[in-house]
Parts: C-alpha cells; structure tokens; sequence
C-alpha cells in the first residue's frame, strides 16, 4: 500500500477514501486524480496542511455554493462566526442551532426546505469542524503548560522559564500526539470532508467549490 494511503488509514479516514489512495501509486498523482474536494481535504490533512486550513476551506466552499438570501442568512452568519470564534464552546453552540434548524426543516417535503435543511447540515458540519480544532489547540496548550509547572516543580524556578516553544497556530494531524488531541483533529477533518460532501450535493457543477477548497488547500 502507498504511504498517502497508509496514512489515511491510520488517521481514520473514510474507507472509501483510502481504497481510492490505494489504487494510486503516489501521493501527487492521487492529488491530480482526485474525483472531489472531499478526497483532496483528506489528502491535504494527511500530508501536512494545517487542520485550521482544512476547515477554513469548508467554509470557503460553503460560502461557494450558498447564495446569499434571507433563508440562509442565519447559517452563513453561523458558518462567519465559527470561523472567528476563538474557543470550543462558541462554534458547539453554533453547530447545534444549526443541527436543530436542519433536523426542523427536514421535517418538510417542499423542495426548498430540503435545501434549506442540506445547508444546515452543511453549516453545522463547518462549525463542529472548529469546535474540534479549538478544542484540540486548548488541549494541547494545556498539556504544555502541564509539562511545565511539572518541569519547575522538580528544577526550581518559574513556569515560564521551561514553557516549550509554542506550535503557533498551525496545528498538524500528522504531528499530533496520537492520543485525545489527535482525535479532535480527526474530528475536525471528517466534519470539513463531510460538509463539502454535502455541499456538492447542492450544484449541478461544483467548479466554484472545488476552486474554493482547492485554493485554500493550495496556499498552505
């Protein structure tokens, strides 16, 4: 099996996503050959992009495919501010309003509100993506802040003199201790992978959703 493809595996990717990797023998013509953006946010995740880049690329598509219209306003507003929100808490409130309004219009046969209730579902994928990513990026701060109050306790001195040097923002799945943080990310990758998923189910052509994640993914 091809290293992009073991790696796949490994971070629990869909099966159906690293059976397709299988098939190609190296990361670059699996990246050309990719049928979606929803294999492209997997193989950008698994090859070093940061996981911050993979969910802004979520929003990116959704903002793609969403027009702007009083109907969806409330979800492109939920989509803005998960994207900005700075901790866990804010984007779970924000992706269970819209987890309630999909599960409400769901309940409708008119064709709008199954379009209606698709963006929701989509909306509420891009706001758990970050909830997962802060929640991660608080854990791991909280591990290295851990380490060192235990580092002083044993050498004397202030915390801050044995703080590690920060990882920024870029938080990687592929540098993850493979324990809670490393679930988290992989949360926030399968919660980006499904909301473009989603979202392609909405356009007939998904040349401006595959453009908005393809160039998010590309700046990284």
């Amino acid at each position: 099996m091809s290293n992009h493809a073991e790696r796949l595996r490994d971070f629990d990717a869909p099966a159906d996503i690293a059976a397709w990797a299988a098939k190609h023998p190296s990361f670059d013509d699996a990246w050309d050959a990719s049928p979606s953006s929803r294999h492209r946010v997997w193989l950008g995740a698994v090859s070093g992009v940061a996981v911050e880049t993979i969910a802004e690329s979520a929003a990116a598509a959704f903002f793609a495919v969403v027009e702007s219209a009083p109907e969806t306003e409330a979800f492109e507003q939920a989509v803005e501010e998960s994207v900005a929100a700075s901790d866990a808490e804010t984007a779970a409130k924000l992706a269970e309003r819209c987890e309630r309004d999909a599960h409400a219009l769901g309940s409708y046969r008119e064709r709008d509100r199954t379009r209606e209730a698709v963006i929701a579902r989509a909306a509420g994928h891009v706001c758990r993506a970050f909830e997962a990513l802060r929640a991660a990026e608080s854990s791991m701060e909280s591990d290295r802040l851990l380490r060192a109050r235990t580092t002083a306790s044993y050498m004397g001195g202030g915390v801050h003199a044995f703080l590690p040097a920060h990882p920024g923002p870029a938080t990687l799945l592929v540098t993850a201790p493979a324990s809670v943080e490393r679930g988290l990310l992989v949360d926030a990758v399968t919660s980006a992978g499904e909301a473009v998923a989603l979202l392609a189910t909405l356009v007939l052509d998904t040349t401006s959703l595959d453009d908005a994640v393809w160039d998010a993914l590309a700046t990284s």
